[in-house]
């Protein structure tokens, strides 16, 4: 039987709304391990959430393996509805209101032209925020495939696909504050930014406030989806 812990205990006490972050092919959103998740979000005294559920954010990987960027879109926007169908009797479990949406609807929002203009402009400009956003594609593929060295393709789809994320919370933060959840360590760039090191970063983005949930003790099921999240994803 899973369970989980959590760092950043007293911001759970401090904040009426969760946003939990969802990658399509994680282990750590499927079965037993998103029970766990489910059960300690309902004992955190939360009256309302968000399931940030980032599935055609994972594009970018099947563009990487050579797929048209429709064909990729559709793969990944199929892979959020079968995430969604296929976990909706354990969501069904959580206790407060819950808003699903998913990665679509943040590229389609109003801001995210002005939005992802900004955050590109940071990294350009922001030599400790580019640092740490390297380090983080590092990371990835460190500890996915063994070797940071990677081509400059598909480290620059990788750059794109941390510059989305980053947009796109930006957003989500704005419109609906919440604490933010997953079941993985946070991105250098994203930490960074709520440390307050980069001062022209979206208020929202600095001014959020991040918790680990710690999955312990769970068998792992069959993998139901093999992809992960590609060199850019929240926290893994």
């Amino acid at each position: 039987m899973a369970r989980t812990s959590v760092s950043a205990k007293s911001a759970w006490q401090a904040h009426s709304s969760f946003m939990l972050g969802i990658s399509m092919g994680s282990q750590n959103h499927e079965g037993e391990a998103l029970e766990a998740i489910v059960d300690r979000v309902n004992e955190g005294g939360f009256t309302h959430g968000v399931l940030d559920v980032a599935d055609t954010l994972n594009r970018y990987r099947y563009v990487g393996e050579g797929k048209s960027i429709q064909e990729a879109i559709a793969i990944a926007r199929q892979e959020g509805s079968d995430w969604l169908e296929r976990n909706d009797p354990i969501l069904s479990r959580l206790k407060m209101p819950v808003a699903v949406h998913r990665w679509d609807e943040w590229l389609n929002h109003p801001k995210y032209p002005e939005t992802i203009g900004q955050i590109k402009e940071l990294y350009l400009n922001c030599d400790v925020l580019c640092q740490a956003l390297d380090q983080d594609i590092d990371n990835f593929y460190v500890r996915n495939y063994g070797t940071a060295d990677v081509s400059a393709g598909m480290r620059n789809l990788s750059v794109e696909y941390y510059l989305e994320e980053l947009a796109v919370a930006a957003i989500m933060l704005e419109e609906k504050p919440s604490l933010v959840m997953y079941p993985g360590k946070q991105l250098n760039c994203f930490k960074l930014i709520r440390d307050g090191k980069i001062p022209d970063a979206p208020p929202s983005l600095s001014n959020s406030s991040f918790s680990r949930l710690i999955i312990h003790s769970f068998q792992r099921a069959p993998i139901v989806n093999p992809n992960k999240r590609m060199a850019a994803a929240s926290p893994a």
